[in-house]
């Protein structure tokens, strides 16, 4: 069975981007032939949101599947996972939100997740793979 878990949208990640677009936008927009500028922005604005709104994590088979947007998109197999914990790290990650979940495997392998339900999506995995740790 498929299982899709949206990201959290958090506002505190995209306000700011936001309001740095808007002030570029608007100081673009003092200057002469303004227009490709504001294209710029207008295009940054629409990746921005595009990745805001295409980050999910896919649960089918055993697999987890991470996307965000066209630009990342990750397979793990549940059973590698070794552990999960919570984290507010903000490095650059397939998470839309600053309340993360970080999930490792391997030797040293880790990704940062969003998952609107952490509860939901971490007792789905758990419930597949029971050695899993968790770490609040």
């Amino acid at each position: 069975m498929k299982t899709v878990y949206r990201s959290k949208f958090g506002w505190e990640l995209f306000l700011p981007i936001a309001g740095v677009l808007m002030a570029l936008s608007v100081l673009i927009s003092l200057q002469d032939n303004a227009w490709p500028g504001l294209a710029i922005v207008l295009l940054s604005f629409g990746f921005i949101l595009h990745l805001f709104l295409n980050t999910h994590y896919t649960i089918e088979n055993n697999q987890l599947t991470i996307v965000c947007g066209f630009i990342y998109r990750k397979q793990l197999d549940i059973a590698a996972i070794t552990g999960i914990s919570a984290s507010n790290n903000i490095l650059s990650s397939p998470a839309t939100s600053l309340d993360r979940l970080e999930i490792v495997w391997g030797k040293h392998q880790k990704v940062l997740v969003s998952p609107k339900n952490k509860t939901e999506f971490l007792s789905h995995l758990q419930s597949i793979n029971l050695s899993i740790i968790y770490n609040k």
